[in-house]
């Protein structure tokens, strides 16, 4: 029966193209939808490949996942959740996050699967999704809009809404005026196919060519045409990212320091504005003195608009039951007419996840994705995948995470609560995806490593 059912491992694959086709679209933000796609395609790569799935190391995933896991059940089950999510919302968050990485752990032991392929479908998803969008904007309005009306304002139910904080984005089959931050990391995500242009051939691969063209320019525009100041500094940001991944010097020993330093460096502004936040506590009153007399200082830690949001949620995340996510209500978070939580949230997968999930969700996260990026670096070295396939996926999961820092807005509507924190977001299922194709490489190759020493030592005895 179990060989019967291998012979099916094309379909196996069109199938988990199909699924992340699907995410990378969003299929009208569903979070059922995603899960129900993810356990299907699991449990069909279960039962066609179990014979390899058996010899994986999984000792070696495990002890990865182990923050992951912590962040997952905290993130399913967290006091903000728990008041504002039903039981059944809980545990397809929580399912959904460990599911869709384990799933491209998996996906490898499939005959024929190819994650260049796969690549393709995910940029396919989002420009479609980015590209319907954009049209359809630009016929509302026009080209930089954000900043041609900046501070002009309509009227929506009574309430004035300024021009320049939202797009008209597909969702399902309607459009939603959806925050500019939002509509934009999608437009970032798929400008990052614009390193596969270095490495394809347009004499030897030209579909391939202009299929990545058509990606990075649709991405392109979709980022220039919608920008607003904020995002101008993002997608500067993004741009600078993308330049060092093309550029990197081929001795690439010089990437782990090099991550040590930019991992030490956001600690230390980490540890500074969790201390500046702390207004209750008397040993930080000379550093908070410190900062709010210095006018540098001042504006980059107090006085603006990514840093008011950032004060505020980390001022209360240790008080009590904060610790396990904030006790307030969906309606409460990112209402301008409510005093309390008016900043809030902070468009930042870190920070929110300290709002929704809890202090000791965000230091898993943290964890996580720390390990995520090491592995990235070695996966980025290695010889598995072609050159172009490397760039792509480390770029994409960079890219994520870089612009997700401070322009990953967790409630993108603008005219009513709905929240997308990043457990619910489709493009965070897709880099866990890819974060698992990522580890089952690496753990590989240690087992491959390990096997050709052995061999080698059986040569040299033999020949000996």
């Amino acid at each position: 029966m179990f060989q019967k059912l291998k012979d099916y491992s094309e379909i196996l694959s069109f199938f988990i193209l199909e699924v992340l086709a699907f995410v990378s679209f969003t299929l009208g933000n569903s979070l059922l939808i995603y899960f129900l796609f993810g356990i299907l395609a699991f449990l069909f790569v279960l039962i066609l490949n179990f014979s390899k799935i058996k010899e994986l190391d999984w000792m070696r995933y495990l002890l990865f996942l182990i923050p992951f896991i912590i962040f997952a059940i905290l993130s399913g089950f967290s006091r903000f959740n728990l008041i504002n999510n039903s039981l059944l919302t809980n545990f397809l968050v929580c399912f959904s996050l460990l599911l869709f990485l384990t799933l491209g752990f998996l996906s490898q032991t499939i005959e024929g699967f190819k994650l260049s392929a796969a690549m393709l479908v995910i940029y396919g998803g989002i420009a479609i999704l980015v590209s319907i969008s954009l049209i359809y904007t630009m016929i509302r309005y026009v080209p930089f809009y954000p900043l041609i009306y900046a501070g002009k304002y309509y009227y929506y139910e009574g309430e004035r809404v300024l021009i320049g904080e939202s797009v008209k984005m597909l969702v399902g089959f309607s459009f939603a005026d959806i925050k500019i931050e939002y509509f934009q990391l999608f437009a970032n995500l798929l400008f990052t196919s614009i390193v596969g242009l270095k490495f394809i051939s347009y004499k030897k691969e030209t579909k391939k060519f202009i299929i990545y063209c058509l990606y990075a320019l649709i991405g392109f525009l979709s980022m220039i045409f919608t920008m607003n100041k904020l995002t101008i500094l993002l997608d500067i940001l993004v741009i600078l990212s993308l330049l060092f991944i093309l550029f990197i010097p081929k001795k690439r020993k010089i990437l782990m320091p090099i991550f040590y330093c930019v991992v030490s460096v956001i600690g230390v502004g980490f540890i500074i504005f969790f201390l500046n936040a702390q207004s209750s506590w008397e040993a930080t009153q000379g550093l908070r003195n410190l900062i709010s007399s210095n006018a540098i200082l001042n504006k980059l830690f107090n006085a603006n608009r990514i840093s008011a949001p950032i004060i505020q949620t980390l001022n209360g995340c240790l008080n009590g039951l904060n610790l396990f996510g904030f006790n307030y209500a969906i309606s409460q978070i990112g209402v301008s007419n409510n005093p309390l939580t008016s900043s809030l949230p902070a468009n930042s997968w870190l920070f929110d996840t300290i709002l929704y999930n809890g202090f000791f969700a965000a230091v898993c996260l943290i964890v996580f994705v720390v390990f995520v990026f090491k592995q990235a670096i070695k996966y980025f070295n290695s010889e598995h995948d072609d050159i172009l396939t490397r760039h792509c996926v480390v770029s994409f999961v960079l890219i994520f995470f870089v612009f997700g820092l401070f322009g990953l807005s967790t409630q993108p509507y603008q005219h009513f609560s709905n929240l997308i924190p990043l457990q619910q977001n489709a493009m965070f299922l897709i880099v866990l995806f890819l974060v698992g194709r990522i580890c089952f490489v690496n753990f590989k190759s240690v087992q491959n490593d390990i096997s050709d020493k052995q061999n080698e030592i059986v040569e040299e005895n033999v020949n000996g």
